[in-house]
């Protein structure tokens, strides 16, 4: 049981973090944001709401195959724990691509399924492009933290985790204080870019090592 509470508490605390998140932004939004405050809220729930679509089936791809590594790391197949990272990695980043272009080029389509309000419109279309501009690196992000846990270093994939959120929430306080309540949404590619290279880089830095010490070779 202390195990199993162990692995889960990671997106336990991912989830619950991501609720703070929300409401801090909106408190900013609503701060920084004067008789705009609540359009800016509208906008950011839009663009929050379509950021779904895509992190909901990513997550499901990074976390459904953690029994995929945990497998592979049992067995101390170092092969095969090489050969999953690649292809996971692989199908999250085209799944990202993809919805990027979407983003990119139709997100003003699924703005009108929730408003048509003259002043919300180009706030939301503009926020969904800036939150998106950071999913080809967080498909990487997801991928190898989902996969650390899989791994059972539960330590490193929370603190990546963490870090990730810390930023995130860092961004959506300083950003409307200094360059304005539009760059709000710059709060969720910051963090993701940051989060990732942070996340490759303790990847590549850590996990060989840690794998040798468990046998896998």
């Amino acid at each position: 049981m202390k195990h199993i509470v162990k692995l889960g508490f990671s997106p336990f605390l991912i989830i619950a973090s991501d609720s703070i998140i929300l409401i801090v932004m909106n408190m900013m939004l609503q701060k920084y944001g004067g008789d705009m405050g609540d359009i800016y809220i509208s906008a950011i729930t839009v663009a929050q709401s379509y950021f779904l679509l895509i992190t909901g089936p990513l997550l499901g791809i990074s976390s459904g195959t953690q029994p995929i590594f945990a497998y592979h790391f049992g067995s101390q197949n170092l092969k095969k724990i090489k050969e999953a990272f690649k292809i996971v990695i692989s199908f999250a980043f085209l799944f990202c691509l993809v919805m990027f272009i979407i983003s990119m080029c139709y997100s003003n389509v699924f703005v009108a399924m929730f408003t048509n309000d003259a002043m919300t419109m180009p706030i939301a279309d503009r926020a969904i492009k800036i939150f998106c501009l950071g999913i080809l690196m967080m498909s990487i992000q997801y991928v190898l933290v989902d996969g650390i846990t899989g791994l059972s270093n539960v330590k490193l994939s929370l603190f990546l985790s963490l870090n990730r959120k810390l930023m995130y929430l860092g961004c959506t306080c300083l950003l409307p204080a200094f360059l304005g309540v539009s760059n709000i949404f710059y709060a969720q590619p910051t963090a993701d870019i940051y989060a990732s290279i942070v996340t490759i880089i303790c990847f590549i830095k850590i996990i060989p090592s840690y794998l040798k010490s468990h046998g896998v070779k």
